[in-house]
């Protein structure tokens, strides 16, 4: 059995009895675990990694990056499309089978994965073949993975249950998508995407730390740290810029060394204040104040980073909405925005995007912006959640 474009409940898409490996494909991590369990058991990065030495070219795949000093990436998605099976198909070989072993694969008879909004069939056909004949699942289920974000029980315990409709707003690795959604199912004819992701955030943090600080064109996921554990989202960003940011607290990344320090890390107390000598120690460290606020900004002005012809945040959201037609008590109930994905974690995002909707949108709407505690995890619970469902089954 299989089916390619399952958000809806009862749609009969397993038989089989036992766990469901649910697979959230992202263009940016896979997270996957059995579908009785509370979180994923795999948060890898989707990538593989190319190492030169004196022993020639080896590869890694995963989180096995993040180990390597120098290394070049090699994606198997683009704009969220899986555009190399045959990488993807390696990467998913490696990291399953590390965390989940052949035991936990083998218990299960399904297996359920994600892929973009508006894949097309032919893209979502070959990614079933791969678990049909290479991993041996006999029933696979291929659905967007964004939608799936509503079934999980951190968000639906934080919607309105007396209004069916609200506006998800996925922020993923390879774009930003706004689907006005009703009773857990998109609008196709109203959803609408931001090309910028986190990937267009991290080669903007890579180009400002090449400058200002160091070159790390090689060392790509450790930016993509950097960038998640230091980005802020200003409330007033032509305000902080007019200050020269001096409102912006400062903080200080360790790199790793690949020797003492094997994962990068925000200081807590910064080296220059524990000893007025500077650090004791041959770590480097990145120091930073803009670039918190202003690679974050990118989300709300892409203009501004030579990014032209595309909405920013909130606009996106409206337009989503105003395409949803109809009249004006119709729409009115789509005010209810849920983020999905991990740049909702942002510090200030849900405040920033709330207090700009407020201005866009007519004052007589109801608005309010939902996120739950681990927004990166949404799509994967609630895709668990779904599939636990008796009548899916």
């Amino acid at each position: 059995a299989a089916t390619t474009g399952a958000t809806a409940e009862g749609n009969g898409a397993f038989k089989g009895k036992g766990p469901v490996l649910v697979i959230d494909n992202g263009g940016g991590y896979i997270r996957a675990g059995l579908s009785t369990s509370a979180a994923p058991a795999v948060i890898e990065p989707n990538c593989m990694a190319v190492t030169r030495g004196a022993g020639g070219a080896s590869r890694v795949f995963g989180s096995q990056a993040l180990d390597v000093p120098s290394c070049t990436l090699h994606r198997p998605t683009r704009r969220g499309l899986v555009l190399d099976l045959e990488l993807q198909r390696n990467i998913w070989q490696a990291v399953l089978r590390k965390h989940l072993g052949l035991r936990s694969l083998s218990e299960c008879s399904s297996v359920l994965v994600t892929d973009t909004p508006f894949t097309p069939a032919v893209m979502r056909r070959q990614l079933q073949e791969v678990f049909f004949e290479d991993f041996g699942f006999p029933e696979v289920c291929v659905v967007p993975a964004p939608p799936l974000a509503l079934h999980c029980p951190g968000v639906r315990s934080m919607l309105d249950s007396d209004n069916p409709c609200c506006t998800l707003l996925n922020l993923g690795h390879s774009s930003c998508i706004a689907m006005p959604c009703v009773e857990f199912q998109p609008l196709r004819q109203a959803v609408r995407r931001l090309n910028v992701g986190g990937r267009v955030l991290t080669n903007l943090m890579l180009e400002r730390l090449r400058l200002q600080h160091y070159d790390l064109s090689r060392n790509w996921l450790v930016v993509e740290d950097i960038l998640s554990k230091t980005g802020e989202v200003s409330q007033n960003f032509d305000d902080d810029l007019r200050a020269n940011f001096r409102r912006v607290d400062k903080r200080c990344y360790v790199l790793p060394d690949f020797n003492t320090v094997s994962r990068g890390y925000v200081e807590r107390t910064p080296a220059e204040e524990k000893s007025p000598d500077g650090p004791t120690d041959e770590l480097q460290r990145v120091v930073l104040t803009a670039e918190r606020v202003a690679i974050p900004e990118a989300l709300f002005s892409p203009g501004d980073h030579g990014i032209t012809h595309m909405a920013g945040l909130p606009e996106l959201v409206k337009r989503a909405i105003d395409a949803v037609g109809g009249e004006d008590a119709w729409r009115m109930n789509f005010g209810q925005v849920v983020l999905c994905g991990a740049m909702a974690r942002f510090p200030g995002l849900q405040e920033r995007l709330a207090a700009e909707l407020r201005q866009l949108l007519p004052e007589h709407w109801p608005l309010k912006v939902l996120v739950e505690a681990e927004p990166e995890l949404s799509v994967w619970r609630g895709a668990a959640a779904l599939v636990a469902k008796a009548d899916f089954r």
